[in-house]
């Protein structure tokens, strides 16, 4: 599809209208006048008419073509990659928008460097591969709506991959419906209409839900191009304490009150054994966790007693594996 940056200029084609309009007002004025010896002068243009209606024709194309080629070329016209267009403007400015993915899972290591490092890896590489006309903006999922930089062009690419390779990970959760609601936000602003968004993450599930698929059908529409690149492991062995939350509404000095923990075991294999401590005002207590299958997530009764009145801290801790981070929780009472 054949697009344009400053497409009010093309009102100025409407200007190849003037040669016509002129060539039907000379073509009225002529008068037919029966003079003798224009008889032979007759005989020489009848001979000699297909060539001068064909130059006459060539002339009236020439005068329409100038203005009409000249604001086509001032209104700016781009082409979209779809179809043949794709192949006509396969050397067409593009920009770039890469989406890190910096929450809390991307933290999970099996065995070597985290996702997250082979992340950032992977957004320098893209970045110093991209063509010195594109423009590249770099996003994270923790900030979709301030983009690292936007829609930079004429840097050295070198340059944009270092701020790539120095992006800090953080232990925030990705809502992805609402991540990629900014993201689109970037993408409707960016210069040149050949877009492409990059994603790089660990295609966790937590976090996705349907009410993406919208946005990737508007996405389609729009001739964006999405690719997403995982740098997940396969195979993980994380236990995740996903809530901490008590059970009463009042809860008395002296008086056991009923709190819940809730487990997800996302490993492979049967989590059995397992001890957790819980801590009221640092003080410890060992709990021991009940089986839990893979792949599913159950609710531990706990049961929790304050000394005395005034504010009290409560922590639950599992036991450490590949992601650490999302193993402890805190409430105040």
């Amino acid at each position: 599809m054949l697009t344009f940056l400053s497409p009010v200029l093309l009102w100025g084609t409407l200007l190849g209208a003037i040669p016509i309009i002129i060539h039907l007002l000379n073509r009225r004025r002529f008068r037919r006048v029966e003079w003798a010896p224009m008889r032979y002068l007759k005989l020489t243009i009848q001979r000699n008419r297909r060539r001068i209606q064909i130059e006459q024709l060539l002339l009236l194309l020439v005068r329409i073509a100038l203005p009409v080629l000249l604001f086509l070329f001032l209104a700016r016209p781009l082409l979209n990659p779809t179809g043949l267009e794709r192949w006509l403007a396969g050397a067409g400015r593009t920009s770039h928008v890469i989406l890190v993915d910096d929450s809390l899972s991307m933290g999970h290591a099996s065995g070597g460097p985290p996702a997250f490092h082979h992340a950032r890896e992977v957004a320098g590489a893209l970045l110093a591969a991209t063509r010195p006309g594109d423009r590249c903006t770099l996003l994270t999922a923790s900030a979709p709506r301030v983009p690292v930089f936007l829609e930079a062009e004429g840097v050295r690419r070198e340059e944009l991959a270092g701020d790539a390779l120095a992006l800090p990970q953080t232990e925030t959760h990705a809502a992805w419906p609402t991540v990629l609601e900014g993201v689109d936000g970037i993408l409707q602003s960016c210069t040149y209409p050949t877009r492409q968004l990059t994603i790089i993450t660990d295609l966790r599930k937590a976090g996705w839900n349907p009410s993406v698929s919208p946005l990737a059908r508007r996405w389609n529409e729009q001739g964006v191009r999405v690719r997403v690149v995982d740098v997940g492991a396969d195979d993980t062995a994380n236990v995740a304490l996903e809530a901490l939350a008590p059970l009463d509404r009042t809860i008395l000095a002296g008086a056991e009150s009923r709190w819940e923990a809730r487990i997800r075991n996302e490993s492979p294999r049967v989590l059995a054994g397992a001890k957790a401590i819980l801590r009221v005002d640092d003080r410890p207590t060992e709990i021991r966790l009940p089986e839990i299958p893979p792949r599913q997530t159950v609710k531990v009764p706990l049961s929790v007693r304050f000394p005395g009145s005034g504010p009290h801290d409560v922590s639950f801790q599992l036991p450490d594996d590949e992601l650490p981070g999302d193993n402890q929780q805190w409430a105040a009472r």
